[in-house]
């Protein structure tokens, strides 16, 4: 009972304690311990560091056996691919890469293509918007190439933040690289079709969009608008913004995606260049339509009707605009 009163005997349940009983020296449980920590003590010496980015896989065969792109596990994933005729290439992309080209649009467009070029990301991490991009920077490459023709519309890519767009950057780039290298890139003969090797089927540009006040083929003009000064050239089908042209260095959503992806092509490639309170132009920016090249300059919704004939303005001679590309 003494031991009751001290509180080193606890009554838990009714019965009797005879003389023989054992009782355990202490009462209470005793304290938990803490737990083991699963995290590993820090590695000295060198670590290395697994950095996951997009990396070109990359996959060709001839038009004619293109349905065996379909039985290549590999392909059934975001990816872009080449089919080139000849000197000339259409570009496009898809979710599942080998399904387009077995029975894409460029077969229904252009024929049976000489040789396919597919490639998707190794590391299956290619998000759409990636591969939107990555199908644009492919048609901007070809573009570039000086013995390539794009044939089919430049693609209206996608933006992305900084980090996502330089990886893809270095896909696109990479991607080019090695199908040089290869040899990959050089025509071979014909497959059936409609572009042979004395007529590679050049299309015709669409039509370009009215010039502001009747300017056509082969003006030149300037524009002066949101504290940037900027020339062009009508040539070609195109809307040509020469280089030295300035441009607005923030633009906003109302200059329409068109402007703010040649914006998003142009700043990594050293296209355009900061300088002072706005952007440079160091290579000639071809744009479909007045309104789209003027929207690009003024990072802003703006009417095509800012240009104006430049007409002896500033005493430049017309020969020395641009940079002739």
């Amino acid at each position: 009972m003494a031991l009751i009163r001290e509180g080193a005997l606890v009554n838990t349940s009714s019965g009797l304690i005879d003389a023989h009983s054992q009782v355990a020296r202490r009462v209470n449980p005793p304290l938990r311990q803490k737990a083991t920590s699963t995290s590993e003590a820090p590695k000295k010496g060198v670590q290395h560091l697994k950095v996951i980015a997009p990396e070109p896989d990359i996959f060709f065969a001839s038009g004619i056996d293109r349905s065996y792109f379909v039985k290549e596990p590999r392909l059934r994933q975001k990816g872009i691919y080449l089919a080139l005729y000849g000197r000339t290439v259409y570009v496009d992309r898809s979710g599942d890469t080998a399904c387009r080209i077995a029975w894409g649009a460029h077969l229904r467009r252009n024929g049976l293509p000489d040789r396919i070029i597919a490639a998707v990301d190794k590391q299956q991490l290619l998000s759409e918007a990636q591969a939107r991009t990555a199908e644009r920077l492919a048609a901007r490459m070809v573009i570039k190439h000086p013995g390539l023709t794009l044939i089919n519309a430049l693609p209206a890519g996608d933006r992305l933040a900084s980090g996502p767009y330089m990886a893809n950057d270095r896909f696109g780039a990479t991607f080019f690289e090695r199908i040089e290298q290869a040899g990959v890139l050089d025509p071979v003969a014909p497959a059936a079709g409609p572009f042979g090797r004395t007529n590679p089927g050049p299309f015709e540009p669409e039509p370009l969009e009215a010039a502001p006040d009747g300017q056509g083929e082969g003006q030149h003009l300037i524009m002066e608008s949101c504290g940037v000064t900027a020339q062009a050239r009508i040539a070609d089908g195109k809307f040509w913004v020469l280089a030295g042209s300035q441009v607005q260095l923030e633009p906003v959503p109302s200059a329409g995606s068109a402007a703010l992806k040649e914006r998003q092509d142009l700043l990594p490639d050293g296209g355009l260049v900061r300088e002072g309170n706005h952007l440079v132009l160091t290579v000639d920016v071809g744009l479909d339509t007045p309104s789209g090249a003027a929207n690009f300059v003024a990072g802003s919704r703006v009417k095509p009707e800012l240009w104006r004939p430049m007409a002896d303005a500033r005493g430049m001679d017309p020969e020395t605009w641009g940079s002739g590309t």
